[in-house]
């Protein structure tokens, strides 16, 4: 077998075994969680929505924050619906599951070029991205945001594929697809195109002799490409689903910001809530404790039930186990900040890439792993390839110690979905929960 046969032999075996984890997850470990019914209850995941808008031909919901979703995969959704003769849950269930396994190979993609084209880093950074708890949930349980981890990707992957090469007309139309792409699905993530694009022009990524006034050109150029085929993409999608609307016309970001803004939290303790947000990018996306409880849909939409929270978890959510495990991943974050030393300057854009969805999440969002694969991926990519770059020859235990990490990794992920599933399945009435979200005896 060659090299590239066994690459390709290992990636199908990532993308299967990670595709098993998220059917089993999705349909044999929810059991008969009432996953629609008690809307928003897992997370502030609003599943009810997604799935109407991925699986029906009405109008599309939301488009101020997912511009084009509804156009890019109401017809994959209803493709799957009658193809595998899948009711809507079911299809919007296999969509999500596809999207996560795509984005874990992605994000393998990415540790690999971060890496000078080593393939060890790649499927162990697409295995631990992908039965991390972020990936578990979010293709377990129907959201926009398993598909928005692929614009945090393909920006940073295509900026790569191009490093140093001459900035050329066919990369003007590559660059305003992936932008499209980026919008598409959550706004938020053009902040990840404008970077990798950034990038390419100041950095190294810059071909030598290239002047000033032409790349500005076709920087120029891509954005209009992408402004075009967007708006163009708005009216197409307005006149297939009427009623979605158009995403500039529906909710101005300052309302988006009054609904969603942490000004309280920052404003009364600031390091806590700066801890809380760092704690979701280094450690809860992978290794989650079992949730806590919130009263915020109770309080903001009025359900008569509570809606489950990592936010609240408090210590004695976690397993002495999970604590286990969490001080394992711990330690081997340490080290990093020594391997960083030795990154090469590809690791700027995604680096970059993840600050800004730290400043952007720390002001916007509640019940962060709802927004994590808008960075989850690449922390993942970054860490893996610094681990990878920085230990040099001793690098030799680094997979076997990985698949161990994963395996446990995996198992805690299911578990706590298994919990999360049970306490919908229980219908988390708020008549049967102390004050404290805790169910009384009955």
């Amino acid at each position: 077998m060659t090299p590239k046969s066994r690459a390709v032999a290992t990636q199908l075996g990532v993308a299967g075994l990670l595709l098993a984890v998220y059917l089993f997850s999705s349909f044999e470990l929810s059991g008969s969680a009432r996953i629609l019914e008690l809307n928003s209850a897992i997370f502030d995941i609003d599943a009810g929505r997604v799935v109407g808008d991925w699986t029906g031909n009405g109008p599309g919901r939301r488009t101020h924050v997912h511009p084009l979703a509804k156009l890019a995969l109401a017809p994959l959704g209803t493709g799957l619906r009658f193809s595998l003769g899948l009711g809507d849950l079911g299809a919007a269930r296999w969509l999500t599951a596809l999207a996560m396994t795509l984005n874990a190979l992605l994000v393998g993609r990415l540790a690999v070029q971060l890496t000078g084209g080593e393939r060890t880093p790649g499927w162990v950074a697409a295995i631990v991205c992908g039965v991390s708890f972020s990936s578990v949930l979010l293709a377990s349980v129907p959201d926009t945001a398993s598909v928005s981890g692929l614009a945090s990707v393909v920006p940073l992957l295509y900026l790569n594929r191009r490093w140093g090469r001459t900035f050329g007309r066919g990369e003007v139309l590559a660059w305003g697809a992936i932008g499209v792409l980026c919008i598409a699905f959550t706004i938020t993530q053009a902040m990840h195109w404008g970077i990798a694009l950034a990038v390419r022009a100041l950095s190294p990524a810059r071909p030598p002799g290239t002047g000033n006034a032409r790349l500005a050109g076709r920087f120029a150029a891509a954005a209009a490409v992408c402004a075009l085929v967007t708006l163009g993409a708005v009216e197409l999608q307005q006149a297939l689903y009427p009623g979605t609307g158009r995403f500039y016309a529906r909710k101005s970001p300052d309302r988006e910001l009054r609904s969603f803004g942490r000004f309280d939290s920052i404003t009364a303790t600031p390091l806590l809530h700066a801890t809380r947000l760092a704690n979701h990018f280094a450690g809860v996306n992978f290794v989650a404790p079992f949730p806590g409880y919130s009263d915020f849909v109770m309080r903001r939409w009025h359900q008569g039930y509570w809606s489950l929270s990592l936010e609240q978890a408090r210590p004695g959510s976690w397993h002495p186990a999970q604590w286990g495990l969490f001080a394992v991943w711990l330690l081997v974050l340490l080290p990093t900040g020594l391997w960083f030393a030795r990154f090469d300057r590809r690791f700027l854009a995604p680096l970059l890439c993840i600050a800004s969805q730290f400043a952007l999440h720390f002001f916007y969002g509640r019940e962060y792993i709802l927004y994590s694969p808008n960075w989850h991926g690449v922390v993942t990519a970054v860490l893996v390839a610094a681990a990878w770059n920085g230990l040099g020859p001793r690098r030799s235990w680094l997979p076997a110690a990985a698949a161990a990490f994963s395996l446990a990794l995996a198992i805690n992920s299911l578990a706590v979905m298994n919990r999360v599933y049970r306490e919908v399945e229980g219908g988390m009435e708020q008549i049967h929960r102390d004050p404290d979200g805790r169910l009384r005896n009955r």
